[in-house]
């Protein structure tokens, strides 16, 4: 079972604080200035080649993990 849980509350239901895991999201200025900075990047040559870079970089991975055979205990 799953419950998604939004609030604004600074204090969390003491029963969900025992019964669930919390996880909270930094809604700092600071984060969001990062977050607005990366997508800015994002949209630049240089973060469409890094997207680029990164992608080849992973199917590279995928395909050696295809080559593993698996380990039987």
């Amino acid at each position: 079972m799953a419950i998604f849980l939004t609030t604004t509350a600074i204090e969390v239901d003491e029963e969900l604080l025992n019964r669930c895991l919390v996880l909270t999201v930094d809604e700092d200025r600071e984060q969001t200035r990062a977050i607005h900075r990366i997508q800015r990047q994002a949209q630049t040559l240089e973060g469409l080649l890094a997207r680029s870079r990164r992608e080849e970089i992973v199917r590279l991975h995928r395909n050696a993990q295809r080559l593993l055979k698996p380990s039987r205990w």
